[in-house]
């Protein structure tokens, strides 16, 4: 009888020793993360100025070292794509608790009401964060051919009905993943049938938005900008370029026939900060062209 104490008491104490170790473990593992982390992000924020100064130059024909990013976009940019990946390792959870309670036979009424309850709040918020990818793939979509326009026309007269039905996709992706496993239980072939199609374009077009979504966030590109400051001096009017330090970088514009703002950036100059005679901030219907002379565009207007 003591002889098994003795061993139980072993085993108890081994235990405590490889969870302290664990734990050690763990403490080393997270302290190395936050040591790269730091030189991690230097790398990463180095790479992307470089990136943008290189967009940046190839689209206005302006040397590189007078772009810079905004401060906070790469830091904002992360943060998005972190959020994504934390909500998305967060929709794991109903299927993995709804699996433990299986294996464990705990799949009481309080246990279903809590998974259904947190899979339709996952499932909501999913459906607000592919709302906003909607958006911006509308943003980009637009410019491609005339077709995409219309469609961006008709979401946005049908806007209810478009964010109604993104919202049910995502809460029957995340609640069909969990009770996908039960389909098997329901006798009418049919019904089943009609459940697992409903699932599978759920499933696909919260998918397709969730990435490509992100994608089109994260890969946003200076050609695709259409907001920008234009600047009256002596009666004449310019683009806002850039900043460089105290100075602002303007270059003339011309209007072609379809409506398109022409940048003319092989003749371009400085001005102190917010010295213009005034300054008027406009939202182009579509991205800008940028030419090297005025010769360039035919048929256009001052």
């Amino acid at each position: 009888m003591g002889a098994k104490k003795k061993k139980t008491d072993k085993k108890k104490t081994d235990n405590e020793k490889n969870s302290i170790l664990q734990e050690k473990n763990i403490v080393q593992i997270i302290g190395a993360v936050c040591g790269i982390l730091p030189i991690l992000y230097w790398i990463v924020d180095k790479g992307y100025n470089i990136g943008y100064q290189n967009k940046c130059e190839k689209f206005y024909h302006l040397p590189a070292k007078y772009f810079q990013p905004v401060e906070w976009d790469l830091p904002h940019n992360l943060l998005y794509l972190l959020g994504v990946a934390v909500l998305l390792l967060m929709c794991i959870y109903p299927y993995r608790f709804n699996k433990f309670c299986e294996k464990n036979g705990q799949q009481t009424k309080g246990n279903l009401f809590y998974i259904y309850s947190v899979g339709i709040c996952l499932g909501l918020e999913i459906g607000i964060l592919n709302v906003y990818n909607l958006q911006t793939i509308m943003d980009e979509i637009y410019k491609v051919a005339k077709i995409f326009s219309r469609i961006n026309e008709w979401i946005i007269e049908n806007g209810n009905v478009i964010i109604g039905i993104i919202m049910a996709c995502s809460v029957v992706t995340l609640i069909g993943s969990v009770l996908m496993g039960k389909i098997k239980y329901i006798k009418n072939q049919k019904i089943r049938k009609i459940i697992k199609i409903v699932y599978a374009w759920a499933l696909g077009i919260s998918i397709l938005i969730m990435f490509y979504g992100v994608y089109a966030r994260l890969n946003f590109s200076i050609s695709d900008k259409t907001e920008y400051e234009v600047v009256k001096v002596q009666g004449k009017e310019y683009f806002v370029i850039t900043e460089v330090n105290d100075h602002e970088l303007i270059a003339e514009y011309v209007i072609d026939k379809n409506g398109v703002y022409n940048i003319i950036t092989d003749y371009y100059k400085f001005i102190d900060k917010n010295s213009g005679d005034s300054y008027q901030y406009i939202q182009l219907k579509s991205s800008p062209k940028v030419q090297f002379s005025v010769e360039e565009t035919e048929n256009t207007s001052w």
